[in-house]
């Protein structure tokens, strides 16, 4: 689906990089308006007695996901737009699914299947899709036929996307990965990594195209496994609370449903602030849960909720002016990851095609040390010889 949407980009507009961005801001403001419409039903659903209004514990969880800076780095970064095309997938099926469990509406349900087909065509992201229409089914909804659907719906889907999983997995398993790094010492660095996540939606600093991060000695790390349990443990507990706190339940599994295909996995990029893009919604539905009742009935938390959008939109105003420039973009990586090779190979591309050989070569040399016999380096070090210096 990310390459079909290029293509029609190309089509539309050429190689020129204005109407992709459109594109993905367009994207975004579906995303935006689906997941106010769908805040609404869930908030609803969750509180059937209708004795407070959803409306504005929705609007709130859809304008901060609307301004909020981390998704920028999904919106601006054409290469994330996968993330956007998910969201839009997710949402929409989401909202088709519930429609034909409450109406029994077949046109639903295929409405539905299309775009979880869209969702799971688009982004890895999306693989716990049919995991959280049945958990909607079963712990908001309630309905008695969930059992039913679980058999006959929920199973093939979730087996189909298990199934497209083990192919992915057998590439990603294969390829090299810089620390090395198995299966388990993956995994268990991952807690420190869901926090990290945790710490850029509360307090977004320090934000960056590349992340370093700490990864753990062995599976036996000690701060590693302390953090995994940390986190492992928070989102049983959060899960556990499904009878009386179903959205919040809801939430937290959708945000590490998510975040699980990069967290089982050991990939390249450990974290990347566009994963957040759809795993953010699950955790700002279930915020707009627990505050509800204070948005919905006292202005001083309307206010309250105000004052941060106007801080978070602030905040966004200036990154959007950081990716203006590549330059900087890739300046700043290197600046807050040192330590990582991807951010050198940004930044030592980037100077290279702006005819900055004589500091590309540096960078190169850099990326070297991180990750010996890197291939595009030695390529970038090819192509920037000595001679091009100046």
């Amino acid at each position: 689906m990310l390459n079909l949407s290029y293509a029609v980009d190309s089509a539309i507009w050429g190689l020129s990089s204005f109407g992709f961005h459109v594109t993905n801001v367009v994207l975004h403001i579906a995303v935006v308006g689906l997941f106010y419409g769908w805040c609404t039903r869930a908030l609803a659903d969750a509180r059937p007695d209708k004795a407070l209004t959803p409306e504005w514990p929705a609007f709130m969880a859809a304008a901060t996901l609307a301004v909020h800076p981390v998704m920028a780095g999904a919106v601006l970064y054409l290469s994330a737009r996968s993330e956007l095309l998910a969201a839009v997938g997710v949402l929409a099926c989401l909202t088709y699914a519930r429609r034909a469990i409450v109406a029994s509406s077949r046109v639903a349900a295929v409405l539905a299947i299309v775009f979880g087909i869209l969702a799971e065509g688009s982004s890895s992201s999306a693989a716990v899709l049919p995991v959280l229409v049945l958990a909607y089914d079963a712990w908001v909804l309630r309905d008695k036929g969930w059992t039913r659907r679980a058999k006959q719906v929920y199973a093939p889907a979730i087996a189909a996307v298990a199934f497209a999983a083990l192919t992915q997995a057998a590439g990603l398993l294969s390829a090299a990965r810089v620390p090395p790094r198995g299966i388990a010492t993956h995994l268990v660095s991952q807690g420190g990594v869901i926090f990290r996540y945790l710490g850029l939606l509360v307090v977004p600093r320090d934000q960056s195209i590349v992340h370093s991060v700490r990864w753990a000695s062995s599976p036996f790390d000690p701060i590693a496994v302390l953090l995994f349990i940390a986190a492992a443990g928070s989102i049983v507990y959060a899960i556990r609370q499904r009878h009386a706190r179903p959205l919040v339940a809801f939430g937290v599994l959708w945000f590490a449903g998510v975040l699980a295909p990069t967290t089982m996995l050991p990939v390249r990029d450990a974290l990347a602030e566009h994963r957040l893009y759809l795993a953010s919604q699950g955790l700002l539905l279930a915020a707009a849960w627990a505050l509800g009742p204070a948005l919905a009935t006292r202005r001083v938390a309307r206010l309250a909720g105000a004052i941060a959008l106007a801080v978070l939109a602030a905040i966004t105003y200036h990154r959007n002016r950081v990716w203006l420039d590549p330059m900087q973009v890739w300046e700043e990586a290197v600046e807050r990851s040192p330590a990582a090779w991807q951010a050198h190979l940004g930044y030592a591309d980037v100077l290279r095609e702006t005819d900055h050989c004589d500091r590309a070569r540096p960078e190169y040399r850099q990326v070297l040390r991180l990750y010996p016999d890197n291939d595009a380096a030695l390529a970038g070090l090819d192509a920037c010889p000595l001679s091009a210096e100046r």
